[in-house]
């Protein structure tokens, strides 16, 4: 930490991406969550709940568009079946 104090910016940022590379991320995997909806209001109070968390910062302005957007696009496939 006291090696980075007479630097510039650029080195000390330079020098913590290499610190953060040493870690191996490998074993790291994004967990995909799936909800099973029988009616659109369960829909809509998923949405509300998760909106919800978004306001309380437990979750993303994109993470809540991304399953947003998710489940219109899995609905929409649905109704074009029906």
């Amino acid at each position: 930490m006291f090696e980075l104090m007479e630097r510039e910016e650029k080195d000390i940022r330079n020098q913590v991406i290499k610190l953060l590379m040493l870690n191996p991320v490998a074993n790291t995997r994004k967990v995909i969550r799936e909800v099973t909806f029988q009616r659109m209001e369960q829909l809509f109070d998923y949405i509300v709940k998760l909106s919800v968390e978004r306001d309380e910062g437990k979750l993303s302005v994109n993470e809540l568009r991304r399953v947003v957007i998710t489940i219109f696009m899995g609905k929409e496939e649905e109704w074009k079946q029906l």
